[in-house]
């Protein structure tokens, strides 16, 4: 969490920066104090989603945008898992009950 508070101030003081703005003005802007702004921007706190929000309607950033630091990895599925989904999805529940009794005993 501590390490996403700097990245997150970072990127509010990237913004900032971005646009020329003192501490004093993107405070105003964004509708919070001048000591909240610096707190935020070196991690010692984290911005509220109300901020947040305010950033990014503000200075019209997509959320996306936003949030690139974010780096998600979706999980790739196995081929034959998605194949053992779809078969069983079509089975009717007596054999789904009788595949389920199957499956335990070979545990």
């Amino acid at each position: 969490m501590k390490e996403l508070k700097k990245i997150l101030g970072l990127q509010i003081r990237r913004i900032r920066k971005t646009h020329n703005f003192t501490q004093e003005q993107f405070a105003e802007i964004v509708d919070i104090e001048i000591p909240t702004l610096s707190n935020i921007e070196t991690g010692k706190n984290t911005a509220s989603l109300q901020t947040i929000i305010n950033v990014i309607e503000k200075f019209q950033i997509e959320p996306n945008d936003f949030f690139s630091f974010v780096r998600y990895k979706k999980q790739q599925k196995d081929p034959l898992d998605i194949e053992i989904n779809q078969r069983v999805k079509l089975l009717p529940n007596e054999l789904k009950s009788s595949l389920l009794n199957i499956l335990e005993y070979l545990k």
